[in-house]
């Protein structure tokens, strides 16, 4: 299974740090996807428009899911974690071998209520 060094990679690979992209205002996270796009190439199959797809389900659930996205063989949840204004101050994430049948969206759901 190829993996990748996310360390360096850009903002948005890996669901931790694809979960504080979602969480930044609109318009820094545009800006962001626009400068990365060009690096995204050796870490996932995504192209701008892919990463600015997941950025818009990530806020429309309050997370993300990158399903085989970095490594095609993981399923990747994240979480961005803000401070008391909002913002975001970093993320967690827990990937696990794929495929996904739909578990966890629904385990995700019923722990938010």
């Amino acid at each position: 299974m190829p993996v990748c060094d996310v360390r360096s990679a850009p903002l948005g690979i890996g669901a931790g740090s694809l979960a504080i992209l979602a969480a930044l205002r609109d318009s820094e996270a545009k800006t962001l996807v626009v400068e990365n796009t060009a690096r995204l190439g050796p870490y996932t199959d995504l192209d701008g428009e892919g990463l600015n797809a997941l950025v818009k389900q990530g806020r429309s659930k309050g997370y993300v899911v990158n399903v085989g996205h970095v490594t095609t063989e993981v399923t990747a949840l994240g979480m961005p974690i803000r401070n008391r204004f909002g913002a975001p101050i970093g993320a967690i994430s827990r990937r696990h071998p794929k495929p996904d049948d739909g578990r966890t969206d629904r385990n995700l759901r019923a722990a938010n209520e």
